[in-house]
């Protein structure tokens, strides 16, 4: 078994999904003795609505920790810039961003960031 994921569902724990190599797995679809299979799973909790979380200017690993405590799922992670040290990456920019005018979204959807080199400013934004 891969990784285990989790997605908007009224049924908890039911498999809605199977990936191998990021893609989803068709019926009778045949992959190598051994591969691992990524599962996607529901959480229990409908489509109920979530607060999005400010992750700029967080490292990644802290957005990633926050993602997951607000009921979201990591989406698509874009690298500006050379990168050099992974472990000290920033994140620039998100989507969907929190707004005045959309301050939440369904729970379990993918939050997309970008991120660059470099560590977390001690100094609060405006």
């Amino acid at each position: 078994m891969g990784d285990t994921t989790y997605k908007s569902d009224i049924a908890r724990d039911r498999v809605l999904e199977m990936r191998f190599a990021g893609q989803p797995l068709l019926p009778n679809t045949k992959i190598p003795q051994g591969s691992r299979i990524d599962l996607v799973l529901g959480n229990g909790a409908g489509a109920s609505q979530v607060d999005i979380p400010d992750l700029v200017n967080l490292a990644l690993d802290e957005a990633k920790f926050a993602i997951r405590h607000s009921g979201l799922t990591l989406g698509t992670v874009t690298y500006q810039g050379a990168i050099t040290d992974s472990a000290n990456v920033v994140i620039v920019a998100q989507s969907p961003m929190k707004t005045d005018s959309a301050s939440k979204t369904t729970n379990g959807s993918p939050i997309n960031l970008t991120v660059s080199q470099g560590k977390k400013s001690d100094a609060q934004p405006n």
